[in-house]
């Protein structure tokens, strides 16, 4: 089989890798490695370890599955994969798991020594949308950098790799404590975080360089060439040993299957149902101003309510169903008296209406009213009189 062929094939295996699919997608990987059986140069396996790999450190979320699928291979590889180019101490063949083992690490080695510093540029402010290649190519050798040392912690886990590998790449970051940079800063902060504990609990050798290692972090802080932000990733480390590396944000964000995230959801769906549980039996004490009870203490407050009104102020309801409110009894009235009330409805006594005044009392024209038709009433002024009083009136 081509490399191209197998190229492609691994290409869209490991697209479609996760871990709901772990077992099945990573037996059909296996089978395009397992085509070096019949080769003398391990080809195919060296073709898939450098996909999983460009994988990996492409892909830092998930390093936990690649580092996974690695070790199932290791654990899968037997001595019939050789390479006859490839040699130990002794000039024998390496082959198997030695032979995978040595593909990775030296894969490993080679981009980790050759680190991932690079000036990303600064973004137009002007433009912001509109970022440059320079721009994208920092951004990506950044995030391969620091996906590396994730993929590199996740194997030493799997015992993969040993502690006197870790302790180099740790020592050789922190070298030079007062001039290091924002890289290698940030790269030693992301590798332990993701070995500080395994390291720290292990050994008490292993405990011991963890000391010098955090020694030496206190030194890289008075660095001037270090940012304020990876200033704060050190804090950040400090408190997580403290904290013996449980992180004061709870659980990082991991690749899970569906059947995990199914029952997530329905653990908290019952969390819910039981804080809704505990609400309505602590409220069970009180009645509901709906129920019945509480209706029935309403009706009881409305009665004494009325056998109170009924001593004051009581309402006495005629033969026509009209209501009438007052000290006398319906009785008491004649018809007769009605009947002369009903007789006056609508007339006016003109004798005891005032005379209408047209204009304010201290108008010139307050003398204009209407003449009284009583007999022996104020005659009318003269003429002359009104000519006389018209005609003072603007002097």
């Amino acid at each position: 089989m081509s490399d191209e062929v197998i190229i492609r094939k691994v290409k869209s295996l490991l697209n479609k890798l996760t871990l709901e699919k772990f077992d099945s997608i990573s037996d059909q990987i296996w089978e395009y490695a397992k085509q070096s059986e019949k080769e003398t140069d391990g080809r195919a396996l060296k073709v898939v370890i450098q996909l999983t790999f460009d994988k990996a450190c492409d892909e830092p979320p998930f390093a936990v599955m690649w580092a996974q699928l690695c070790r199932k291979m290791y654990d899968t590889i037997t001595d019939e994969i050789k390479d006859v180019n490839v040699k130990d101490k002794e000039g024998n063949t390496v082959s198997g798991v030695n032979l995978l083992r040595k593909y990775l690490l030296n894969r490993c080695q080679h981009d980790f020594e050759r680190g991932w510093k690079m000036q990303i540029p600064e973004v137009d402010q002007n433009n912001p949308d509109m970022m440059s290649d320079e721009y994208y190519a920092a951004v990506k050798a950044k995030r391969q950098g620091l996906g590396l040392v994730v993929f590199i912690g996740e194997l030493f886990k799997r015992q993969m790799l040993t502690d006197r590998i870790m302790l180099q790449c740790l020592t050789r970051l922190c070298d030079n404590p007062r001039e290091v940079g924002d890289e290698e800063t940030e790269t030693m902060c992301k590798l332990i975080t993701t070995i500080g504990k395994s390291l720290d609990t292990s050994s008490r050798r292993n405990k011991e360089w963890m000391d010098t290692y955090f020694e030496r972090m206190k030194e890289m802080m008075e660095s001037p060439h270090l940012s304020s932000r990876v200033k704060f990733m050190i804090l950040d480390l400090f408190d997580l040993r403290k904290n013996k590396w449980v992180s004061r944000r709870g659980n990082q964000p991991a690749p899970t299957t569906i059947a995990q995230v199914h029952e997530q959801a329905q653990k908290a769906k019952n969390e819910e149902k039981e804080a809704m549980k505990r609400t309505s039996s602590s409220r069970g004490s009180l009645p509901h101003p709906m129920s019945r009870a509480g209706s029935h203490r309403g009706a009881g407050s409305r009665d004494l309510q009325r056998e109170g009104s009924t001593g004051s102020n009581a309402a006495s309801t005629t033969v026509d169903g009209w209501s009438t409110v007052g000290s006398g009894s319906p009785g008491s009235s004649s018809k007769g008296t009605r009947a002369n009330e009903l007789a006056n409805f609508g007339k006016t006594d003109r004798s005891k209406t005032r005379s209408s005044v047209l204009g304010p009392g201290n108008s010139p024209f307050a003398s204009l009213h209407r003449a009284s038709s009583k007999a022996g009433g104020d005659q009318k002024s003269s003429p002359s009189e009104s000519r006389s009083s018209s005609a003072n009136m603007f002097r």
